[in-house]
């Protein structure tokens, strides 16, 4: 999964033209955020993601972590569903490409003072 997920960040950073001080920037705050994961045994069987049920697996466990973002490039898991979530489970949850995220949360100030650079 790391290695896909390394993969689909640097593709998505060389593609959209990101500096090479915004891609260190986004490793090193990406390093940081894998060592606060933990492992979540899944309580919820929502089936929300219906377009194909395995992937409503990622929406039950982010519900179960109170997560704010599910970082995904499967179309099947759109942000639509985040507000089925909220109107369901009361929790809101943002589902966001690799390079949305990166842009978006990580080379952001929301994160300034979250995770050492």
């Amino acid at each position: 999964m790391l290695k896909e997920l390394n993969y689909v960040i640097i593709t998505q950073l060389i593609l959209n033209g990101i500096t090479e001080k915004q891609m260190i920037k986004a490793s090193d705050k990406i390093q940081d955020i894998f060592w606060r994961c933990h492992r979540i045994n899944q309580k919820t069987f929502s089936n929300l993601c219906s377009e194909d049920q395995s992937d409503s697996k990622f929406i039950d466990c982010a519900i179960d972590a109170r997560v704010e973002y599910i970082i995904s490039e499967d179309g099947h898991l759109n942000p639509d569903l985040s507000q089925h979530v909220k109107s369901k489970y009361n929790h809101s949850v943002e589902i966001l490409s690799a390079y949305q995220f990166i842009t978006r949360i990580l080379l952001s100030n929301r994160l300034k003072g979250k995770f050492s650079s």
